[in-house]
């Protein structure tokens, strides 16, 4: 009888403890404000590959051990053009490096295909607590296409949270998708709360339109001052040594010292700008409007405007 009276004691203590327990993750989760969807900016989600679920070594967010492990793997070539002074060399070893390091970033000509073995997750609900949540996408995309996917998003949020309003807070990219939401959606507002616009990029990035419209200028003394100026920074300062140990800095800003191969250089970072960077529609959404159609016209060409040309799309 004992033991009976024990037992049941014991499973009213474990079921009190466990309602205590609920209560208490409830108190936690309770807050008195509308729910905030964080919409982060470029690159928010990562970007890897399709045989590596577990993503050990992404490909965006930028793999810089992978990157530099590239270009010391050029060295070689670069000393030999440099020595021959042999622009195809050159072309063919800064061309292959930059597309080796970055060239699955790119898009089919439709904007969205991307290329095989690289994947993006689905976007799905994030809840980090106190009512906050994340929108992660491929901010790759077109802005529009992605506002869809947030206004979807949105309706996630209010079932979860059982709220009927949501706050938006649009950070560096993440402001352009806000704003073409707000711009496609702006008669169906009554479930947005507020918005915050943190360092907001709607007005396009100066570098885009610098380098599609073919401003870029290669110059070895801003680029040692940039590197010299930079030391502080992780990457960079690994770089460095890593260039340093192969003898490769002095060889590429030797090889930037003259005129016909820094003209090299410049032309292989044109064609991987136009072979790469130009299939991303949120890379044409940064172009400011002063250099829209001077861009247009270096990557896809005096023709930008017929309907056959499948860049024009972006």
């Amino acid at each position: 009888t004992m033991k009976k009276i024990l037992s049941v004691f014991l499973c009213f203590l474990i079921v009190l403890s466990s309602f205590a327990m609920i209560g208490h993750a409830v108190a936690e989760e309770s807050y008195d404000h509308n729910p905030q969807i964080y919409v982060g900016g470029l690159g928010c989600a990562p970007i890897y590959y399709e045989d590596d679920p577990e993503k050990t070594t992404m490909f965006y967010p930028i793999d810089f051990k992978r990157v530099l492990g590239n270009l010391v793997n050029v060295g070689d070539y670069l000393k030999a053009s440099l020595e021959k002074e042999n622009p195809d060399i050159l072309y063919d070893v800064v061309y292959s490096w930059l597309y080796d390091s970055f060239g699955m970033l790119a898009l089919g000509t439709d904007g969205e295909t991307m290329a095989e073995g690289m994947k993006v997750d689905e976007i799905e609900l994030k809840y980090s607590g106190n009512g906050i949540y994340a929108f992660d996408y491929d901010s790759r995309l077109d802005p529009v296409g992605v506002a869809h996917r947030l206004h979807e998003y949105i309706g996630w949020v209010q079932e979860d949270s059982g709220k009927e309003k949501v706050e938006l807070v649009g950070s560096s990219y993440g402001t352009t998708v806000v704003m073409a939401y707000l711009n496609e959606y702006k008669d169906q507002l009554e479930d947005i709360d507020s918005v915050l616009l943190c360092v907001p990029s709607v007005g396009g990035i100066n570098f885009f339109g610098e380098i599609f419209s073919g401003k870029l200028v290669i110059n070895p003394e801003a680029l040692i001052k940039f590197l010299e100026g930079k030391l502080n920074l992780p990457e960079v300062a690994l770089a460095l040594q890593i260039l340093n140990k192969a003898e490769l800095l002095p060889v590429v800003l030797d090889c930037l010292a003259i005129p016909l191969l820094r003209k090299t250089v410049y032309d292989a970072l044109m064609q991987f700008i136009k072979d790469v960077l130009a299939t991303l529609p949120a890379a044409w959404t940064c172009v400011q409007e002063d250099d829209f159609v001077s861009s247009l016209t270096n990557i896809c060409g005096e023709n930008y405007n017929s309907p056959d040309h499948e860049s024009a799309k972006l």
